[in-house]
């Protein structure tokens, strides 16, 4: 069983740190801040997106909504370029902006699940999910992973299933589903 999880685990990883995976937050207008939007949800190098966002918050007059949501966009491009210290305190400056903000608590829970710290890492996901995160499927799939990771199989399952029914177009949470037996006692 051990090596089934570190096998999910390898693959949470791969998942949070492709583009499509991550919680970005949306920034409207044409404007700095919509190109660190733009850049991270794109491929485009790390330097370059990451100076956009640099420049947004450094440069704008920002709405604290726009300066909250570009500090959760620069933190998810520092997190996939592997600068957790720099993502996570970026996350924690959105945060102290606005207590609420989901797309924040979502990354902090990932990059908690990517440093291997599960435990640390489920209040972030449950919070993301109060505070209605854009990404619920997503939220409910890093859960599972962390549920499996501490052993509680049961919580695991009903997260993938959450996950799936969420997000139905999402294959990953339907293909975890597939490694469980479901009976009644």
């Amino acid at each position: 069983m051990r090596a089934y999880l570190l096998s999910t685990a390898a693959a949470a990883a791969m998942l949070f740190t492709a583009a499509p995976a991550s919680a970005i937050s949306i920034v409207i207008g044409d404007s700095l801040a919509s190109a660190c939007y733009r850049s991270a949800t794109s491929s485009m190098s790390f330097r370059a997106a990451l100076e956009e966002c640099d420049r947004a918050i450094e440069e704008e007059v920002l709405t604290p909504d726009d300066h909250a949501a570009t500090l959760v966009n620069r933190g998810v491009l520092k997190m996939r370029a592997g600068d957790f210290r720099g993502a996570d305190h970026d996350f924690d400056s959105a945060l102290a902006m606005d207590g609420t903000r989901a797309e924040a608590y979502l990354n902090k829970g990932f990059l908690r699940l990517m440093q291997g710290h599960y435990r640390d890492a489920l209040p972030y996901l449950d919070r993301s999910l109060a505070a209605r995160t854009i990404r619920p499927a997503l939220a409910h799939y890093a859960r599972a992973i962390v549920h499996e990771e501490m052993g509680d199989v049961r919580a695991a399952y009903g997260d993938y299933v959450q996950a799936r029914d969420l997000d139905p177009s999402w294959s990953l949470p339907a293909q975890e589903l597939t490694r469980f037996n479901v009976s009644e006692r």
